[in-house]
């Protein structure tokens, strides 16, 4: 992991700025996560549309300690972006947009280093 927010207020030129302050390289492809919570009857078709923005999207086990709702899922989408502030604000507000469109809420982002050796990767465009 890289760099995260689960602040909404929090600027994302901030947070990457931060990351590269401390030594982080932002200059080649990463992975941009987001985390969200929807009614479990919106996963797919959120899933459904993330896939065709270029996203991959699964819905994942709820955090530990947490009690689950079995009416709400968490989904993780998952895209090989080369990181900005804007490019982050613009895909975050993009993840709000239609999560909150399906009854859902967008907990945060993460950055993550893909992994090593990795040649193709997923929502990458070269």
């Amino acid at each position: 992991m890289l760099a995260e927010s689960y602040d909404p207020a929090a600027s994302d030129q901030a947070v990457l700025q931060e990351a590269e302050d401390a030594g982080v390289s932002l200059s080649g492809p990463v992975l941009l996560r987001h985390h969200c919570a929807l009614p479990s009857k919106a996963i797919e078709a959120v899933a459904a549309q993330l896939l065709a923005e270029g996203y991959t999207a699964q819905e994942v086990a709820p955090p530990s300690g947490s009690s689950p709702d079995p009416d709400i899922g968490d989904l993780r989408a998952d895209r090989t972006v080369i990181a900005s502030g804007l490019l982050v604000a613009q895909e975050r507000a993009r993840m709000a947009s239609l999560v909150t469109r399906h009854g859902g809420e967008v907990h945060g982002w993460q950055i993550l280093a893909p992994p090593h050796g990795e040649s193709d990767l997923a929502g990458y465009d070269q």
